[in-house]
């Protein structure tokens, strides 16, 4: 039986570890990882000093997708670390994997305001991860729309 390669697109709030997760889940695995924070900062745009505006993210989404399906194409199951935030966006994903005769898969990070909050301010004091300026952590929580057809729920560990 060929099992046909798998988009895995992960789904979450900010701080809630979706790459904290994905990159053990991509490397114990051997799958391929596809960071929008990591292609964002390749392409020069940094949360706070070089803000992406609209016109930068249709590129950093043009890369994003690009590596996506390469990678996909070349029979390898893809990470996609990103928040993925919509019903829109996660279903752009998953008709994507299809289109190329792949699976989908919806990762759930599920984590509690409280520990967002928490992971939040302890970011603030040691910079494990860019800092993602207030309004536009304000704008994720207010538009996020948890997944109905999450195929992997995880609770993150306190």
């Amino acid at each position: 039986m060929v099992i046909s390669p798998t988009l895995f697109i992960m789904c979450g709030l900010p701080y809630s570890g979706k790459t904290f997760f994905s990159k053990r889940f991509s490397a114990a695995n051997g799958y391929r990882l596809v960071s929008i924070d990591e292609v964002r900062e390749s392409l020069g745009f940094f949360w706070g000093t070089n803000d992406t505006d609209s016109q930068n993210w249709q590129e950093v989404f043009r890369v994003v997708d690009e590596l996506i399906v390469s990678t996909l194409k070349q029979g390898e199951s893809v990470v996609y670390d990103s928040a993925n935030q919509d019903e829109a966006s996660r279903s752009q994903y998953r008709k994507l994997a299809e289109s190329l005769g792949c699976i989908s898969k919806i990762v759930f990070i599920d984590t509690r305001m409280e520990v967002i909050q928490e992971r939040r301010l302890d970011n603030q004091g040691n910079l494990v991860r860019a800092h993602i300026p207030q309004e536009h952590f304000e704008s994720a929580i207010q538009t996020f729309e948890p997944p109905n057809d999450a195929d992997v729920i995880i609770g993150a560990a306190e």
